[in-house]
């Protein structure tokens, strides 16, 4: 076994630091358990905090907050290409999505019932990303929103033959 000597610094005025600081943790660790015995009994003042923005004199950056396509569709026209573009990537689970948001965006999923005749618990679960919505449900949640599902043919690249 190794011993070790320690020696303790001594200041001039013939404190010693170390020890003055484990006496204070030891007073506070006593005081703590006394105090924690008698909390009713205390009467202590309690600082007022400000619940404002702190003046630090830097410059703080505001909090971003995400994205929401919901919040900038406002008319038929913008609900209408926000679904043409959604259904132009060609991912088809990309529609259940499409049609939550705009669900969000026109007062929620309980006024798209209302306006479509089925559940809520219906298009929760056909809006979901999970979801796979029939022809005439869909039909119907375009009809809610004054759209209709129209067909035309894809635009073909130069050079590719036509159909013929």
């Amino acid at each position: 076994m190794v011993a070790l000597r320690v020696r303790q610094y001594q200041a001039g005025d013939g404190s010693v630091p170390l020890s003055d600081w484990l006496d204070e943790l030891r007073d506070g660790r006593a005081r703590a358990r006394k105090s924690c015995c008698y909390v009713g009994a205390t009467s202590a003042i309690r600082q007022k905090t400000s619940r404002g923005p702190m003046n630090t004199g830097k410059t703080t950056k505001p909090a971003s907050v995400p994205f929401r396509a919901a919040d900038h569709l406002k008319s038929e026209a913008e609900i209408a290409a926000y679904i043409e573009e959604m259904l132009s990537e060609g991912d088809p689970r990309a529609m259940p999505t499409a049609l939550r948001t705009v669900a969000d965006a026109a007062g929620g999923i309980a006024a798209l019932a209302d306006k479509t005749g089925l559940s809520r618990e219906t298009l929760y679960r056909m809006l979901s990303k999970k979801g796979n919505p029939r022809l005439d449900t869909l039909a119907a949640i375009l009809a809610a929103y004054g759209l209709r599902l129209s067909v035309r043919p894809r635009q073909t690249r130069i050079g590719r033959r036509a159909l013929g």
